[in-house]
């Protein structure tokens, strides 16, 4: 037997699970927003949920220069239960971030209710800042993710906040683009797989 026949060939399920890859809900793209008033007009609300489903798939904001460099982040002990490493060791985290800088990276329509959030302080800026921390982890590096986590969930509770929901056409419209999206896929699915056959039938001698 050759070495070729002896290759293992990719399963139908491979092949599927590596299409379906290539549409991964993850993006690394900032959706930067444009200048949007959706209680305006109705294309500023498809604009306003738009960004909102942007940003809730991009993947980590501390990889965006301008907010991981405006952001203040410290780090302190732990107090409670959790052992001595959280008793001992700087693993609580803090982030900060003011509100004034807000209007650079979010839309402008979130920052009034930024400033009604639980979690805006009024000091030391004059516009506040976010301020938000974690300490649920037992180390540092988790604990910075979970701040990173919790300063997304803000921002994206209050981009989303006074939104009002798809009419029943823009939902239709919506599912039916997914609908089609996956027939892609399957149809991509079954195109690899008969190419898969044919070089098998080519090596048999069948054709």
């Amino acid at each position: 037997m050759s070495h070729a026949a002896t290759l293992r060939r990719p399963s139908i399920f491979q092949l599927l699970l590596s299409s379906q890859r290539s549409l991964s809900t993850k993006s690394t793209h900032y959706p930067k927003p444009a200048p949007m008033s959706p209680h305006d007009n109705p294309d500023d609300m498809r604009a306003a949920r738009k960004w909102c489903d942007d940003f809730e798939q991009f993947d980590d904001l501390n990889s965006v220069p301008f907010i991981k460099d405006n952001a203040e982040i410290t780090h302190s002990r732990s107090s409670g239960p959790g052992g001595q490493n959280v008793n001992k060791v700087s693993t609580k985290a803090t982030l900060r971030f003011p509100i004034s800088l807000c209007r650079t990276m979010f839309p402008d329509y979130i920052i009034p209710i930024l400033k009604e959030s639980k979690h805006h302080s009024s000091t030391p800026l004059p516009d506040g800042s976010i301020l938000l921390t974690s300490s649920r982890f037992r180390t540092q590096p988790e604990n910075m993710r979970d701040v990173w986590d919790k300063f997304k969930e803000v921002i994206l509770e209050a981009g989303r906040r006074d939104l009002i929901g798809e009419t029943k056409e823009g939902k239709g419209k919506r599912i039916k683009a997914l609908v089609e999206k996956q027939n892609a896929v399957m149809a991509k699915v079954k195109r690899e797989r008969k190419d898969v056959k044919q070089g098998r039938r080519m090596k048999c001698g069948w054709d």
